[in-house]
């Protein structure tokens, strides 16, 4: 139906629609965005048997999760809080007039584990009261609830967003001693003091202006380079060379840092000068007739055999002409 320039959507236009996502969820994890792949394999496995259609991303961080009947969605809804990465999740029934951003929570509930509390004090009632100091106790861990592990007490407390956390619980037991509890938190609801966002704090804020930039490394460039003298026809020589080199100290100035070094270097390698004939140049001597006889390589008897021309056995006679 058309009312002058406007156009007017009846509830019969959307019944089919509101019919369809009756059945929904809206949920959202405090303090983290988690991708919506990241988030559909979680609601599928922590709700595997309980007939989900399908999951959705509506706004940033905030899901809806359609369940196949009415009745699954209630069931749900009546189950104990999800915690998706030890954070609580928010689940509420969908309207047609839904508001789809998150809550300003005033208080979470968390998990915390007390370290060294003897296990006589493992009642709820007792519990109750040391936890106190933190929050509101809401529940006991399965595991703690049938003293199936004794290495810690774990409970879940109603906390408020904006307190103090405080690392160690102290209270009197029954024979008057001081006890102390230390208290190990799962997760804290920190809220940005930049952005006002829960999840994170200042230092890690991206609105801060805090950002993480690469900044190539520093080049140390030596001043003056290794001088080594070596060491002629001396096969392992080791050679201390100081090398100075300019280093930037953290004051702005300039250091000059000096390290010594040991390089153990070859000899100068020998280089033969002689000539490979050698065997046709060594030392000879002249006879009175002025020959030249090799005597290098001659014993004494060979050396006068030939001083006297007197030839050797299996010789030929020397022609003195």
């Amino acid at each position: 139906m058309e009312t002058g320039d406007y156009v007017t959507i009846d509830l019969e236009d959307i019944q089919e629609e509101i019919d369809y996502w009756n059945s929904a969820v809206m949920c959202y994890v405090v303090g983290a965005n988690p991708p919506i792949h990241v988030m559909e394999g979680f609601v599928r496995r922590i709700w595997r048997n309980m007939g989900v259609d399908k999951v959705v991303l509506r706004a940033k961080g905030v899901f809806l999760v359609r369940f196949t009947t009415m009745e699954k969605r209630d069931a749900v809804l009546k189950l104990n809080r999800p915690f998706f990465d030890s954070k609580p999740v928010v689940l509420k029934p969908w309207t047609q007039d839904m508001d789809f951003t998150k809550e300003d929570l005033r208080s979470v509930p968390i998990w915390v584990k007390l370290h060294r509390l003897g296990f006589m004090y493992w009642g709820e009632r007792s519990l109750s009261k040391i936890v106190g100091k933190i929050g509101v106790l809401q529940k006991v861990d399965s595991a703690t609830a049938k003293r199936d592990k004794l290495q810690f007490a774990r409970v879940q407390v109603e906390v408020l967003v904006e307190q103090e956390f405080p690392d160690v619980i102290k209270f009197v037991n029954e024979k008057g001693m001081l006890v102390e509890v230390e208290v190990e938190y799962e997760w804290r609801p920190l809220v940005c003091s930049v952005c006002k966002i829960m999840g994170h704090d200042a230092t890690k804020c991206k609105k801060g202006g805090n950002r993480r930039v690469w900044v190539p490394r520093q080049q140390v460039v030596p001043t003056a380079a290794a001088v080594v003298t070596p060491a002629v026809a001396v096969p392992d020589l080791t050679v201390v060379a100081s090398v100075s080199t300019e280093v930037v100290a953290a004051d702005g100035g300039f250091h000059t840092v000096v390290h010594s070094s040991r390089r153990r270097t070859q000899g100068a390698p020998i280089i033969p000068t002689g000539n490979p004939f050698h065997v046709l140049t060594e030392e000879n001597t002249m006879d009175d007739g002025g020959r030249k006889d090799r005597v290098g390589d001659c014993d004494d008897g060979d050396r006068m055999g030939m001083q006297t021309g007197v030839s050797r056995r299996g010789d030929s006679p020397r022609n003195n002409g």
